[in-house]
């Protein structure tokens, strides 16, 4: 008889093959800065691209959130996955024309359907987790994005470099949806919601001190995976650097290992103690990043921010549902990858904006401050408050 503190249900494998091959799609979006150039955008262009996303996944998610209150999470992550999938085949109808503005239209569609995949996947994730075991079932949901950032910008990379863009664009609607048809079937335990909270719950639970100590971790998370993902693909090609997909390959590779050999740090030493580490490794890779001039420094720093992102992402959301209230976790988490959402738009112009007043050499040199003043943070946290945040309300 399986315990039932169990993981490992028909639930767990339904999303997690769905995550898998949304993925392989989202993955790509360190592809976009190559559709970009090629329409004849130059590095701030590319800034503003990369940040409509981002932005559009920002102010999506409030309704997201309540979406997920009222509606539960399936048909949030359905509608998501359309999102996703769709405006690549207007991306293959376009190609040419240049980023006229119904390319901005798709973009901002495809950023909320990122948005509500996103909050709807680590939702169900944290949801579905035995409480002492959350960090453990985020981090172990959370495999199978790393599965797909192990060899999703390679196959993209390659498939413009030998087939061009209108194929990339092709593969990449196709599988999100198949991950799309995984979701058809998925049961959620529990009854649905029956209201949408009101603005004074809202307000109250979003102004507690423990989500914003949260928040501002998300924000600098946000900030250290998003720089690669931006401005990797014509920093390397600036360089002269080919293969720069590989990164995602040792990011993934080594993330993958840290996640299943420290998937319970977290519930057993705590999660803000690991968060420490964790962030400090993503400043380290972002520098090692600035100084390499070949792949085999891209490879290093893949593995060592897949290191750090194998251990803080689960954290951080784990977190974040823990210092969430019960009736108001879906607009909560909503919040949480919000605010990484709006990192990566604010550093994606912010940089954008430096790389093309100063060059690409000052990208990864400012984008290090983000994680290390984090970790700073977190050590005057546990300083001041040393009990072991564990268990939900803690």
């Amino acid at each position: 008889m399986k315990s039932k503190s169990t993981i490992y249900t028909s639930a767990f494998y339904l999303a997690f093959a769905y995550n898998f091959f949304q993925s392989l799609n989202f993955s790509n979006n360190a592809i976009y800065p190559l559709y970009v150039t090629y329409s004849g955008g130059g590095a701030e262009m590319v800034g503003l691209f990369m940040s409509a996303f981002s932005i559009a996944a920002v102010l999506g998610r409030p309704l997201v959130g309540l979406m997920i209150d009222r509606f539960r999470i399936k048909p949030v992550l359905l509608a998501g996955s359309l999102m996703m999938a769709l405006p690549s085949i207007g991306y293959y109808f376009l190609i040419g024309e240049g980023l006229v503005p119904l390319v901005w239209i798709l973009r901002i569609i495809q950023g909320f359907g990122f948005g509500a995949h996103f909050t709807g996947f680590f939702t169900l994730a944290a949801q579905n987790a035995p409480i002492e075991r959350r960090n453990e079932a985020v981090a172990t949901y959370g495999v199978s994005g790393l599965m797909g950032a192990l060899i999703g910008p390679y196959l993209g990379e390659n498939l413009v470099e030998h087939f061009g863009l209108p194929v990339f664009f092709l593969v990449m609607c196709g599988l999100s949806l198949v991950g799309f048809l995984f979701i058809l079937p998925l049961s959620e335990k529990g009854e649905g919601g029956t209201h949408f909270p009101g603005l004074r719950t809202l307000l109250s639970g979003f102004r507690s001190r423990k989500l914003l100590f949260v928040l501002f971790l998300a924000m600098c998370l946000a900030f250290s995976y998003s720089t690669p993902q931006v401005f990797l693909a014509p920093i390397a090609k600036e360089r002269g650097i080919w293969g720069f997909g590989l990164y995602f390959t040792g990011f993934g590779v080594t993330g993958i290992f840290i996640r299943m050999l420290g998937r319970k740090w977290g519930d057993r030493i705590g999660l803000r103690r690991i968060l420490i580490p964790a962030f400090i490794s993503y400043g380290l890779g972002l520098l090692i990043l600035e100084f390499s001039s070949g792949i085999e420094g891209i490879i290093l720093a893949g593995a060592v921010n897949g290191f750090a992102h194998g251990i803080a992402f689960p954290a951080v959301t784990a977190l974040g549902y823990n210092q969430s209230r019960p009736e108001i976790v879906g607009s909560s988490m909503a919040l949480v990858t919000g605010v990484m959402d709006a990192s990566n738009a604010i550093n994606a112009i912010v940089l954008g904006q430096a790389a093309g007043y100063f060059g690409y050499g000052v990208v990864f040199w400012l984008a290090a401050l983000a994680p290390l003043a984090a970790a700073a943070v977190l050590v005057v946290n546990v300083l001041v408050h040393p009990v072991v945040i564990r268990s939900p309300h803690n």
